[in-house]
């Protein structure tokens, strides 16, 4: 697991690995290590990390504990548990200004989301606080703005998007308020999902800064948006209202897309990171200024054209999605706006000029079942590329044949997506002599189920 340090929230600096990996155990091969959540222990002068730990199929759901002198590491892992004998997956961590520690962890065995008090030492948990009901939640993280605190968290919906929610209360122990949509319904929270709560304690007031994953080109990508200023504090703080586009306050204003000054804002063109609380309508994005150190490419148009001369180029990789496309559960605009991003060249992307991308290999599962339904929909996603010429190919193992089977079937939904039509024939691998011209041409699917 990285570090990465920041002066204003926007440019980060990595430090490097903070968690390492273990040849074997918890932290070894296979093995789920996520979720970390870090605090500070005054009493002891330890940095107290706490991870999900679990194995392949999801079944251990423990707790691992880690340790340091200095934010960044490098820890020392000390173990795993299951806290008072529950389970526990995603988890996050709250200090109390007097320095109680809290662990909130996800329990869908007891059908909710659990607080536990930990020891005084941080390195392990002491006593149950409150566990609120109204069906599992996961992805938790809290905050306290004057005399209340905030629970955030997320439904569970595995792989997919879901309306994020809050509760409310005046102690930790509760009671709790109903489970409430953070953002405006149906909006997915905007493509994300809470991760953590960053407090930023400013000259003149205190902003509390939401840490979430967002779908993106290669999976999920930490990304800020800001969920409210103290001088904003009620019993309904909630993202549709203190980051609305057209208020006056410091989070419209980053939403805006400009620079600000003062609570609220970590830097300029903060709207391009924080997407947790954008509105709906979004302005369009102009192309910052940049400097090329290599030929202008053709222009983008209708047809994917890399340009030839440059000395710079881009082999794009993008990986499973299987459970974008999983029986009735189709979910194709991750992938799609990756697609779309390649198209683009990274014209339109900060930080840099064209990526003259030469080719996309798409590695990885396809499907959840490999139906015809599902690859239906996939044909529609890879659509676009098709139209334009990209050149790539799909590898992937297609979940439509068994493994414990020596099933050598010609014909599935699998080739049939991937080649020039059905009934194509395997593709012929060429010869180290053959020439050029023997090569598929760029933007055609070479013919056979490794297409």
């Amino acid at each position: 697991m990285p570090c990465h340090t920041s002066g204003d929230l926007g440019t980060w600096t990595y430090q490097g690995v903070a968690l390492a990996k273990q040849s074997s155990g918890d932290l070894g091969p296979n093995r789920v290590v996520e979720r970390p959540k870090v605090i500070y222990n005054a009493s002891t002068g330890t940095c107290v990390m706490y991870v999900h730990i679990d194995s392949g199929d999801y079944s251990e759901a423990k707790a691992g504990v880690a340790t340091s002198s200095t934010p960044c590491g490098p820890y020392v892992y000390r173990g795993s548990f299951r806290p008072l004998g529950d389970v526990s997956r995603d988890l996050g961590l709250f200090q109390e200004s007097d320095g109680t520690g809290y662990l909130l962890t996800e329990d869908r065995n007891n059908g909710g989301l659990r607080i536990d008090r930990l020891s005084a030492d941080y390195l392990s948990v002491d006593s149950p606080v409150a566990l609120l009901g109204g069906g599992s939640i996961e992805a938790p993280a809290m905050m306290k703005v004057g005399g209340t605190y905030y629970l955030l968290g997320s439904h569970l919906s595995g792989w997919y998007l879901n309306d994020n929610v809050y509760a409310t209360a005046t102690s930790p122990s509760g009671p709790w308020s109903v489970w409430r949509d953070l953002a405006a319904p149906g909006t997915n929270t905007y493509d994300s999902q809470t991760a953590n709560i960053i407090t930023v304690q400013g000259t003149s007031g205190t902003t509390y800064v939401r840490s979430l994953t967002s779908g993106a080109l290669s999976g999920a990508t930490p990304l800020l948006g800001a969920i409210m200023h103290d001088s904003h504090s009620s019993d309904e703080c909630a993202c549709p209202r203190t980051a609305e586009i057209d208020g006056g306050g410091a989070a419209a204003a980053s939403r805006r897309g400009g620079s600000c000054v003062g609570p609220g804002c970590w830097g300029p063109g903060s709207a391009r990171r924080g997407s947790g609380c954008s509105p709906a309508r979004r302005p369009r994005r102009r192309p910052s200024p940049r400097r090329r150190t290599h030929p202008s490419p053709a222009p983008r148009r209708d047809r994917w054209e890399p340009t030839p001369d440059s000395r710079k180029f881009t082999f794009v990789v993008t990986p499973d999605t299987q459970y974008l496309f999983d029986g009735d559960r189709i979910h194709p605009a991750p992938l799609e706006a990756s697609f779309r991003s390649v198209l683009d060249g990274g014209t339109n992307r900060e930080g840099g000029g064209d990526d003259t991308i030469v080719f996309l290999a798409r590695l990885g599962d396809v499907t959840e079942h490999g139906l015809p339904a599902e690859y239906a929909a996939v044909t529609k996603s890879f659509a676009p590329l098709d139209d334009a010429g990209v050149a790539y190919g799909v590898l992937a193992g297609n979940h439509d044949v068994r493994s414990s089977t020596d099933d050598r079937r010609g014909r599935t939904p699998y080739p049939d997506t991937f080649t020039k039509g059905p009934g194509a024939a395997p593709i012929a691998v060429p010869s180290p002599a053959a020439p050029p011209a023997h090569r598929p041409p760029a933007g055609r699917r070479p013919s056979g189920p490794l297409g």
